[in-house]
């Protein structure tokens, strides 16, 4: 049997929301994009913002958060795109890829920043030079892509910066956080950061939305997007544990993930004595961009991989 949509009859290709509904294509984009908008709502995402910088990675869920700022919000805030080459062989040029091809399809302005071309390394290089960098392979590209995105943000006036981060990722972060005991970091972990200093705020509109609700999203939209994971992703470990931990949960209880990140955004968050964080308010000798000390963690990465005698970009 045919199943139908619950609204208005015509086929259904996917089941949404608590009462996992039957919708049809139409439908289901407007569900999720209805789900957003009260998340940005809720969190006042975009107060005090009229340029906004998307950083988009070429991944389904980058690729749904343009997607859906764009139909969202098209005249109320400008939308400037970012994409970063991080040089890892057989990834990142496909990535780059898919998304000039969406931020061209909506016309929205961008830039692609290299790392190879504008600071002389990649992550493939700190990933095989990881005793020098004294870092794991996704500590150095989270400090990467966090570095270039406010850089960026600064350079073409940005009000904030919107990634792509979903309810599974933030879920998954704040459980980590707490199971190593860096409660501090929890306060990183909420829809949006405000200003700090030379720190633009960064928004995460998808934080209520799951990564199978952005998949079924974008293939919905016929966006293109890039379907491979990180080969520098981890295997084992604390974090793929936990991920499939939350999976079984979610399997069990709908909306585990969304109560827990949404409690402790709401209930512990505001009660955590957070030390002062000068992170933000400090400059780095080297390159001017924001640092807890004399020189931002990306200048030092950036100088044990390129000042080194025996290494560049190989």
């Amino acid at each position: 049997m045919r199943l139908r949509c619950r609204i208005c009859g015509e086929r259904a290709v996917a089941r949404a929301g608590p009462g996992r509904r039957y919708l049809c294509a139409r439908h289901y984009l407007e569900h999720f994009e209805r789900r957003v908008a009260k998340t940005v709502e809720k969190y006042r995402l975009l107060r005090g913002v009229r340029r906004l910088l998307v950083a988009v990675s070429g991944g389904k869920d980058s690729v749904a958060l343009l997607h859906v700022l764009h139909r969202l919000y098209r005249g109320r805030v400008e939308l400037v795109g970012l994409t970063i080459d991080l040089g890892i062989e057989g990834y990142s040029t496909p990535q780059v890829e898919f998304a000039r091809r969406n931020f061209e399809a909506l016309g929205i302005d961008y830039r692609v920043v290299g790392l190879a071309e504008e600071y002389g390394f990649t992550i493939d290089l700190a990933s095989r030079r990881r005793r020098l960098v004294r870092r794991p392979t996704c500590s150095v590209c989270g400090i990467v892509k966090r570095y270039v995105m406010n850089r960026i943000a600064i350079e073409v006036g940005a009000d904030a910066i919107a990634t792509g981060h979903n309810l599974d990722d933030l879920s998954l972060f704040t459980l980590m956080s707490i199971a190593q005991g860096r409660i501090d970091d929890l306060v990183k972990l909420v829809p949006r950061t405000e200003k700090m200093g030379a720190l633009v705020p960064r928004i995460r509109p998808l934080a209520l939305v799951s990564g199978k609700e952005t998949l079924t999203y974008v293939v919905l939209l016929g966006a293109p997007f890039h379907h491979e994971n990180c080969p520098h992703a981890p295997s084992d470990g604390l974090r793929p544990e936990l991920s499939a931990m939350l999976e079984r949960l979610e399997d069990r209880n709908l909306e585990f993930r969304k109560m827990m990140y949404t409690n402790i955004v709401s209930n512990l968050i505001p009660r955590i004595s957070r030390p002062d964080d000068k992170a933000g308010t400090g400059t780095c000798t080297i390159c001017g961009m924001p640092a807890s000390g004399k020189i931002c963690s990306f200048c030092r990465i950036r100088m044990r991989l390129t000042e080194h005698p025996k290494i560049g970009v190989e």
